[in-house]
């Protein structure tokens, strides 16, 4: 849905308050607090809050994610332009 689904869709996507905990010289684990909003062209809001739950790891000199896991705590749907709610 993500790669090309979002075609003229209205986004915001915020991430923030990380929880990042060393595990070693080389692994961490870390916890994001997340939030977004889509606007569709037909009136329809998905609003939705979270954490992202992620493991890192340092190869050559550099941090990259090697997991990344969405749990989501609200995933709601409004709107449209017939009026659903």
């Amino acid at each position: 849905m993500v790669m090309g689904g979002l075609e003229g869709v209205a986004t915001k996507h915020h991430c923030h308050t990380p929880e990042i905990t060393l595990t070693s010289a080389t692994t961490a684990t870390g916890i994001w607090a997340m939030e977004d909003l889509l606007i569709f062209g037909d009136g329809r809001e998905l609003y939705g809050a979270g954490h992202y739950h992620e493991t890192y790891e340092k190869r050559d000199g550099r941090w990259q994610i090697k997991s990344l896991h969405l749990t989501r705590t609200i995933l709601r749907m409004t709107g449209g332009d017939d009026g659903r709610r």
